[in-house]
């Protein structure tokens, strides 16, 4: 797809992309649009070795710093963690009207979650290979996160969201029948307590950015969330894609790598319910907004998962 996409002034079309890239020094071409979400455009191409290139184009300012912390972290996890993470082999500067940096690096295999919510096998096989994935990312030395710039996710911020995401849940309407909405309600109006102290979080690790191939993950992708905070965050993202099953496989493996107890182990569950909701809510708006039929799916699959 081809189409060019804007946002206010800014406009941005393969032929552009291509004097960009070309611009750097790279050797890219049979540039294509892929798709965005709601910070970065996202395009394709290919170099001289038919290897294809993701290339994400911040849509924002603040997005170019989310990734420099990207660009920063993403060598010093890539050899800790059991999945492939994204390696930035270009770091792209502003030009040609397109005021900021962009990065591109070699496409990981696989589709995402997103993709493949539709599918038949069992998502739960993951659990342990999740589970495992995030007790090494949590792990990861906070002072060292801060050093490289990451920010802290203050409780207090959560309050604000939970008080707009029941707004769009009150708004859904049709999408949503009125026992699964009451559901969600009762979470965020009475939100669990937090579950541990803050840790290195992804911050977005729900269907969309996790890859699949031939019936296994193969991948972690857009880091631009990474943030200091509750574990149940991250979590959230395993209940997102596979409801209750996914999540008891998943925890099951985290508290091997984190040393939990029970008590422990039953607050981040509670706690990635309610995150589960905060972004299914945003995921909701979002889908309907954008006309992102995907995410609509997605986001009623999520909270029909409440119980």
């Amino acid at each position: 797809m081809d189409t060019p996409w804007q946002q206010g002034d800014l406009q941005l079309t393969p032929e552009l992309v291509l004097r960009l890239v070309r611009a750097q020094g790279a050797e890219l071409d049979s540039i294509r649009y892929l798709n965005e979400g709601w910070d970065s455009w996202v395009y394709t191409a290919r170099d001289r070795h038919e290897r294809e290139w993701i290339l994400r184009f911040p849509k924002r300012a603040e997005v170019v710093e989310q990734l420099d912390r990207e660009a920063a972290l993403l060598p010093l996890l890539a050899p800790r963690l059991p999945l492939a993470v994204p390696r930035f082999g270009l770091l792209g500067q502003p030009g040609e009207g397109y005021p900021h940096r962009f990065v591109g690096y070699p496409r990981l295999p696989g589709q995402t979650g997103l993709e493949r919510l539709e599918d038949a096998f069992e998502v739960s096989s993951y659990g342990e290979t999740l589970g495992a994935f995030l007790a090494v990312l949590h792990a990861f030395p906070q002072q060292e996160a801060c050093r490289l710039g990451v920010e802290a996710d203050e409780e207090e911020g959560l309050v604000e969201w939970a008080g707009q995401c029941e707004a769009r849940l009150l708004e859904s309407g049709a999408i949503l029948d009125a026992r699964t909405r009451e559901r969600a309600l009762e979470l965020l109006r009475h939100p669990p307590p937090p579950s541990t102290a803050p840790v290195l979080l992804h911050n977005d690790f729900f269907p969309e950015h996790l890859l699949v191939e031939g019936g296994r993950l193969t991948g972690v992708i857009d880091w631009g969330d990474v943030a200091l905070g509750d574990p149940g965050a991250d979590l959230a993202g395993l209940f997102a894609w596979g409801g209750k099953p996914l999540l008891a496989a998943g925890l099951a493996a985290y508290r091997k790598g984190r040393a939990l107890d029970d008590a422990a182990v039953a607050r981040l569950a509670a706690r990635a319910r309610f995150f589960s909701v905060l972004h299914a809510a945003d995921e909701l708006e979002y889908g309907v907004t954008a006309g992102r039929e995907a995410y609509t799916r997605a986001a009623s699959r999520t909270l029909s998962a409440l119980g």
